[in-house]
């Protein structure tokens, strides 16, 4: 399967703020905005999660969108929306197991987990040891 090149409408400074979050990705930073948007499509079809919070500010009219944005890159920029659901989540699994493992090796094994059976073909199915 190849990469077509497409053309995508989004407000300047949603793009600009693209770009910073790819450059200071971490661990590793993505190579540019077109591989990072790329991995929010991965990451969008490994979650699949509704998108109540951000399909009507998507839907919204232009000059709404652009209010609706300033404000959300606003707030971003305060530091009012850090932090992460499911690294929360894995911080919690691990204390109350008890266990001696940090959130960021737990999250390293499970990238490299997705990575090998995405590329097995397996990422939907359970393996013997599960």
């Amino acid at each position: 399967m190849r990469s077509k090149v497409v053309s995508v409408r989004m407000p300047w400074p949603l793009y600009e703020w693209n770009q910073e979050r790819a450059r200071t990705m971490r661990p590793v930073p993505y190579k540019n905005v077109g591989r990072y948007l790329l991995g929010m499509n991965i990451h969008d079809v490994l979650v699949q999660r509704d998108h109540t919070l951000t399909v009507e500010v998507a839907n919204a009219g232009m000059d709404e969108q652009d209010r609706e944005i300033k404000n959300l890159l606003e707030a971003s920029r305060k530091g009012e929306l850090s932090g992460s659901w499911l690294r929360h989540l894995i911080g919690q699994c691990i204390e109350e197991a008890q266990a001696k493992v940090a959130p960021d090796e737990v999250e390293s094994r499970l990238a490299k987990k997705i990575k090998a059976r995405l590329l097995e073909g397996t990422l939907g199915k359970k393996t013997a040891k599960e």
